[in-house]
């Protein structure tokens, strides 16, 4: 599957384009695919595409059981833009970290931080 069947899938929504990460998520992807396209050659493609999907992958596996906090929580936290910046922190991070380290673990902390924050937030109002 590619990045958007993934991430499609994470949503109860129609028009993906009222989530405004989502396109800066795809302007993120465009723009690495197209920089390492260049630097490594065509090969990089495929390669490429299954590191955002792993990604992806690795995210709704961790939020469907191994971290405290529910899938549902992670997806409010994308449909909130005023975490837009935090969310394309994550993604920047995760394709380094997972093309470096293997995995996205630190990374996910970012996530949780940003749920936690969110949850807090509603409790308060």
């Amino acid at each position: 599957k590619s990045f958007f069947d993934i991430i499609s899938t994470f949503f109860n929504i129609e028009n993906l384009e009222e989530i405004n990460v989502l396109k800066k998520i795809a302007r993120l992807k465009r723009e690495t695919e197209e920089l390492e396209n260049i630097e490594e050659g065509e090969s990089i493609l495929t390669t490429n595409e299954s590191v955002w999907t792993n990604i992806l992958t690795i995210v709704k596996d961790y939020f469907s059981g191994k971290s405290k906090f529910d899938f549902d929580s992670l997806i409010k936290v994308f449909e909130n833009n005023s975490n837009e910046d935090k969310i394309m922190e994550f993604f920047i991070q995760s394709h380094q970290e997972l093309k470096v380290v293997g995995n996205i673990t630190h990374s996910l902390s970012i996530l949780e931080k940003l749920i936690e924050s969110q949850e807090s937030e509603s409790i308060d109002n």
